[in-house]
């Protein structure tokens, strides 16, 4: 899978941009603040439906461009398993009130309807996830090993609905019917439901929560093998890395062996869920343990290692994520300066395998000759982007 052709359009920072992209390995090169991460975020846009930096979707509208007739639009041309295809994310303005000076992007002047097109016709998230598959390695990813279990069970899902489109209907059931229940939960501490309603939302928590729960079981087996042995390659042999899955319920061998199991927790924890106004067990609270030599890196992790841990992770995703016939988007937001020599080369190694890669970056020095020689450099600056050439200003 590749990119040939990339256009956005009020997004972030970026007016009018207009990218041609090549295979292979591409670098974009330029100082902070200049939209480097940006580019990256709008390609990763196309894979997850969702901007990974914005808390709320009306933050990618270029803000200062409001009032312009033209939507903010995220437009490529992606080459896949169907061929040559374009991918249209659109966001339209709904409704704005006057700006004021002090107006940033997170507050509520506007909100926004988004809207995808595949090749023309319109589709929802659900059906758009997986048509284009990307791995994001980014400086947050420390995140993965020294951060709460949301961002662990955060990268999971992505990971398997990007290769299994089904886990991710599955995961918006779950998601739907946990904020239906714990909606009965607190009404009735308020007097205004009963018990009975609880019924048929922990019957829906129950089949789609297991689902969920196998699934991710099966797959955290396996990424966890490759994230090992590529823990072990970035470590030269000194790091033994094992992955365990700790689910809020204990699994059984099968669905229907753990279906009364989870029945009899949710009854159990009901009278504390009603207090609380939340559900306490099930898929939404699971985690994974990350241990290096018997010692738990969630705990006793420096940063250097959690990094270092991360990108075996990282790695492992895309290798789950590829297959014979189509392979991810490879996109590295700024991380090699990070890295010490011996490192950086084992990565860019490991990815040059990829049909296309884009990695951002502030300085050059961070690649050797021989991998800038068959890379196609860019530069970014002031919301353009051009061939780098080396006496462009901006770019020393």
């Amino acid at each position: 899978m590749f990119l040939s052709q990339l256009k956005l359009t009020n997004f972030r920072m970026f007016e009018d941009l207009q990218f041609d992209l090549p295979t292979g390995p591409i670098i974009i090169l330029g100082n902070n603040g200049q939209g480097k991460t940006s580019i990256l975020e709008s390609i990763y846009l196309l894979a997850i439906s969702r901007a990974f930096r914005a808390e709320n979707e009306r933050e990618v509208v270029n803000w200062k461009t409001i009032d312009s007739p033209n939507p903010t639009i995220v437009d490529a041309v992606v080459h896949g398993l169907e061929g040559r295809t374009r991918v249209i994310i659109g966001y339209h303005i709904l409704k704005k009130e006057e700006v004021k000076q002090n107006f940033t992007p997170t507050t509520d002047h506007f909100s926004v309807k988004k809207e995808i097109r595949v090749g023309g016709v319109k589709r929802n998230a659900s059906s758009l996830i997986g048509f284009v598959t990307a791995v994001l390695f980014s400086a947050q990813d420390i995140n993965l090993v020294l951060g709460p279990p949301s961002t662990r069970r955060k990268f999971l899902d992505i990971l398997i609905s990007q290769s299994n489109r089904k886990y991710f209907r599955t995961l918006q059931k779950y998601q739907r019917g946990l904020k239906q229940r714990n909606s009965i939960l607190r009404a009735i501490k308020n007097g205004t439901s009963q018990y009975g309603e609880l019924e048929f939302w922990d019957d829906l928590l129950i089949t789609e929560g297991l689902t969920l729960m196998f699934q991710r079981m099966e797959v955290l087996s396996r990424i966890g093998v490759d994230a090992s042995n590529f823990l072990w390659e970035l470590t030269n042999n000194n790091e033994n890395l094992s992955v365990v899955y700790h689910p809020t319920i204990k699994l059984g061998d099968t669905i229907n062996d753990t279906r009364e199991v989870f029945r009899n927790i949710l009854l159990q924890s009901r009278q504390r869920d009603i207090q609380v106004g939340t559900t306490q067990f099930g898929p939404h609270k699971d985690d994974f343990e990350l241990s290096v030599n018997n010692s738990d890196m969630r705990l006793f992790s420096s940063r250097g290692q959690a990094r270092t841990i991360a990108l075996a992770l990282r790695l492992a995703e895309a290798s789950h994520i590829s297959s014979p016939q189509s392979e991810p988007l490879i996109l590295l937001d700024d991380i090699l300066s990070e890295l010490d020599k011996q490192r950086r080369q084992k990565i860019l190694t490991t990815i040059a395998q990829y049909k296309q890669l884009i990695i951002t970056t502030t300085n050059l020095t961070d690649f050797e000759d021989s991998f800038l020689k068959r890379s196609n450099i860019f530069g970014v600056h002031q919301g353009k982007i051009t061939p780098y050439q080396h006496d462009v200003e901006g770019f020393h």
